[in-house]
């Protein structure tokens, strides 16, 4: 094998087994499992550092519970993708519905992981740019409910035009 004649056999090994098991367990794909590792390792970097200004000693019970974390993101993210293949060949009406459900649970649950660890970025970037903790998240909430505000009154006025002109 071209691999070991490089010394990279271990090394090939460990990845392809690492992406099928994100891919056959947890139903993340291969180009999802960069984005999952850069957003968590931003975490935990942006948290030691924030620590650190607040003049906090690394603390392996915080680190424990980045772990515990984790590790239960990824036991949801199995048990919903488990339960949507079990459902996948479903010809029943019920199993259809079963496989959708399923489906938009686990696009909620990654969905949840990623607005969770998005906040934390930015409640750490924020104490080490010196600004209270909930500065860049209050800010994105703002933006949110500007969003979903403007979202509204275009849907909004679309209805009142359908209603006129009936």
């Amino acid at each position: 094998f071209p691999s070991a004649k490089y010394g990279t056999t271990v090394g090939s090994v460990s990845v392809a087994s690492m992406s099928a098991f994100f891919v056959h367990y947890l139903g993340i794909s291969p180009a999802l499992v960069p984005a999952l590792m850069i957003i968590l390792a931003t975490e935990l970097f942006t948290g030691i550092r924030a620590s650190t200004k607040r003049g906090e000693t690394f603390q392996s019970g915080k680190f424990s519970r980045f772990v515990i974390k984790l590790c239960v993101w990824m036991v949801l993210f199995y048990v919903a993708h488990s339960f949507m293949n079990e459902y996948s060949d479903a010809e029943s009406f019920v199993g259809t519905i079963g496989y959708t459900f399923f489906e938009v649970l686990k696009l909620f649950l990654m969905s949840l992981f990623l607005v969770e660890n998005i906040t934390s970025i930015l409640e750490n970037l924020a104490v080490l740019d010196g600004h209270p903790k909930s500065t860049y998240v209050d800010k994105l909430k703002d933006l949110y409910d500007t969003f979903f505000t403007a979202l509204k009154g275009v849907f909004s006025s679309i209805k009142n035009k359908k209603e006129s002109n009936e």
